[in-house]
């Protein structure tokens, strides 16, 4: 049977599979994080109130770290990595194929991260992040912000390299 492949000369099964693992990363990362938080006193109810209320940079901070060692271990997983002897037009479009959908899987949990906090009525996710980050200087939302580009950016580096 012959391997389906793009016009670039990228396998489809290769495509597919790369989706699929940064889908698990991200989930893998997401919830292990979300554990080790209630483990340690901060069930999912109250991260939204250390979050935005408290602005507690540790809970920022312990979010981020747990989601960066669970995508290094999920991306690890994940590896499988470019031929070494690939072509410079396919290597090409796995980065920016990857910076594309890493992206896409990070801007997504910024939306729902967004509609999970309850921001200020009528407040776009933009307008939220750049409200809480830039002019409130809140630490703790992000460094949540970061643990949730771990798992997609990872992913992605440790499917291409």
């Amino acid at each position: 049977m012959p391997v389906e492949t793009t016009p670039a000369g990228l396998s489809v099964d290769a495509i597919v599979s790369a989706l699929l693992w940064a889908i698990f990363a991200t989930v893998i990362a997401q919830v292990v994080s979300l554990i080790a938080l209630w483990i340690l006193g901060v069930p999912p109810r109250r991260i939204r109130h250390e979050i935005e209320e408290v602005q507690n940079p540790a809970v920022g901070a312990l979010y981020f770290v747990i989601a960066l060692i669970a995508s290094l271990w999920a991306a690890k997983l994940a590896s499988d990595g470019l031929p070494q002897i690939a072509p410079p037009l396919e290597t090409f479009i796995w980065i920016a194929g990857g910076i594309v959908v890493a992206s896409a899987f990070t801007a997504l949990a910024f939306v729902v991260a967004h509609r999970l906090l309850i921001p200020e009525e009528s407040e776009s996710a933009y307008g939220w992040i750049k409200r809480e980050c830039i002019a409130e200087q809140n630490i703790s939302l992000a460094l949540f912000l970061g643990g949730l580009a771990c798992a997609p950016f990872l992913t992605v580096l440790f499917q291409i390299f």
